[in-house]
């Protein structure tokens, strides 16, 4: 295992995935606005150096030995579950990924810790999870995309998940996404707001 004058290095923007959750959400909807992300997340799959990094764990730890990492936080790879219209799905696919975090961290906890996946389309899973994974399965905290479908966590919709993060000491790793249409609005021409006009310069 490497070591760095008696220092651990701790890697934390750390993701994962598996062969099965790309198939569990290969036909599901995504939530209005959110189709360019979805592609933009599925793209990975076509991407064979990506891929791999992101679903083989003996990849992972070969890396980790080659460049002196000593502990990868893990966590689903964004946006996780929070694209998904279907709510009952997502809060489901968030439980099943954690479960098989929690077996990966398992298996290597000395080279493995994680950051839970929680569906904040339904606040009180979410936070039901959250308790879930902070305690029986040991997990350190939770990564959250900064908005589920234009909803921030600034919001009073989100108030189970920060109670439930409050509660249990947890961390929170808010994680950045691209912008939600409505952030997009008052910049969009529509909006009444104009884009600047190139300059014209006059020749003598």
């Amino acid at each position: 295992m490497p070591d760095t004058m008696g220092q651990r290095i701790i890697a934390v923007e750390e993701h994962f995935a598996t062969t099965q959750f790309w198939e569990r959400t290969a036909d599901l909807s995504a939530l209005p606005g959110e189709d360019s992300e979805r592609v933009y997340s599925r793209s990975f799959i076509a991407n064979e150096f990506i891929s791999r990094r992101l679903t083989d764990l003996g990849t992972r730890l070969e890396e980790m030995d080659r460049t002196g990492v000593d502990v990868s936080v893990l966590s689903l790879n964004p946006p996780g579950v929070q694209l998904w219209s279907d709510t009952a799905t997502a809060t489901s696919l968030a439980r099943e990924m954690n479960d098989a975090l929690a077996d990966i961290v398992a298996g290597s906890p000395t080279r493995f810790a994680a950051l839970a996946a929680i569906a904040p389309q339904d606040p009180e899973a979410a936070a039901e999870e959250i308790r879930r994974t902070t305690g029986t399965l040991g997990f350190g905290g939770v990564l959250i995309g900064s908005h589920t479908g234009g909803q921030y966590l600034d919001e009073p919709e989100s108030e189970p998940i920060l109670a439930a993060m409050e509660e249990t000491y947890s961390t929170l790793y808010l994680h950045p996404r691209m912008p939600s249409p409505r952030m997009l609005a008052p910049f969009n021409r529509r909006s009444g707001v104009s884009r600047p006009r190139p300059r014209r310069t006059r020749c003598a």
